[in-house]
């Protein structure tokens, strides 16, 4: 365990002494991340030991782009972390500079995100990145080609916020060459123009009206991911892995800390409109994506894919959470209130669950047994 408290307690600090116009201390975070991830052993995270494996396999094939894009891999592999691989090696053929590069560009993107959207919301950096760290980074050492694509639709949000939507849709599309599911995010301008509908009446029949497609589209799941998979938009090793019948058809129970989680966001959301921290708009999309998370989270009794969908809408509650929590108006015994469970969920989620498998942390390059 103490391998991680130490690099989050550094990165925590760096980032809190960094800003807008001092970047060089944030940079910093992001480099002993990523070779905190990158110098792991194989055994950390799940999927550590074969994703890299199948992309390096792929790179002696490729000389150019123009191999890189028309390609056709066993394996339907996504081309924009085969990009990344390629790029891995310029560099070196070591197996560690891939995760290297995979970390670097999800904490580059995610605190980027982070940096365009505080020319609207002030402060919470620090709160974010422990929640970050504490919430999504271990899950960033299994699901790497997602957390890719999640880190980059953060970082296109920023743009949408401003409303500047080729840039949106640029990055969108740059985040779907890593993980195809990325393109629910196309959703995000109508969960913000719900957000902004003055009439309460009709805002209030559209949210429902969504929820209840939410419903009706996930009864249909199965045949819907069949669809979609026929018609080339999401890659078609998703709908053998997450369709019926397949090796994450669903689980069995839900997971209980995930759901005690939503109840803290919900939680700081009340206080944040109570207290006027947010106003009600933003305070609606954030209870828009919440939910959203929520559902997806339940989903997954139906499929893992569903609770995967939903994470993409995760990061963006993780993200107003932490302005709101480092908000001055946030009463303090509910500010180390919150912070207490973020710890008590990350030891009980990723040390003694050890959910995707990343606990404890070895290296051998680092020399930790």
């Amino acid at each position: 365990m103490m391998p991680y408290i130490l690099v989050f307690m550094v990165c925590i600090f760096l980032t809190s002494i960094s800003s807008r116009k001092k970047i060089i201390p944030l940079l910093l975070s992001c480099l002993i991340l990523s070779l905190f991830a990158g110098f792991r052993d194989k055994n950390i995270g799940s999927d550590t030991d074969f994703y890299p494996h199948w992309y390096i396999s792929e790179i002696r094939y490729i000389h150019n782009l123009i191999d890189l894009i028309t390609i056709e891999t066993e394996r339907n592999l996504d081309k924009g972390y085969l990009f990344l691989y390629w790029i891995a090696s310029w560099i070196g053929n070591q197996y560690w500079i891939g995760l290297f590069l995979t970390e670097l560009v999800i904490s580059v993107f995610t605190f980027l995100g982070f940096i365009r959207l505080s020319r609207y919301f002030k402060g919470g950096i620090a709160i974010f990145t422990m929640a970050f760290l504490l919430l999504v980074f271990n899950y960033t050492l299994n699901a790497m080609r997602q957390e890719c694509a999640i880190s980059i639709c953060f970082f296109a949000f920023s743009y949408l916020w401003e409303k500047k939507w080729i840039p949106y849709l640029c990055w969108t599309f740059v985040a779907c060459t890593f993980h195809s599911s990325a393109i629910i995010t196309l959703a995000l301008p109508f969960l913000m123009m719900i957000s902004y509908i003055s009439n309460d009446k009709k805002r209030n029949l559209l949210i429902s009206f969504l929820f209840l497609m939410m419903c009706t589209v996930t009864m249909a799941f199965w045949t819907l991911l069949d669809m979609i998979g026929d018609l080339g938009l999401f890659n078609e090793a998703y709908t053998m892995r997450y369709g019926e019948g397949g090796a994450f058809e669903g689980v069995e129970r839900l997971p209980y800390a995930p759901l005690l989680l939503c109840l803290v966001f919900y939680l700081i959301m009340y206080n944040s409109y109570r207290k006027k921290i947010m106003d009600k708009n933003i305070f609606l999309f954030q209870f828009l994506i919440t939910t959203i998370y929520l559902l997806c989270l339940t989903f997954q009794l139906l499929s893992v894919f569903l609770y995967r969908i939903g994470l993409y809408f995760y990061i963006l509650s993780i993200y107003f959470f932490s302005i709101e929590l480092s908000s001055k108006k946030t009463n303090p015994v509910l500010k180390i209130g919150c912070i207490l469970y973020l710890m008590a969920y990350w030891i009980f989620l990723y040390v003694v669950k050890n959910t995707s498998e990343t606990y404890p942390y070895t290296s051998k390059i680092l020399g930790i047994d």
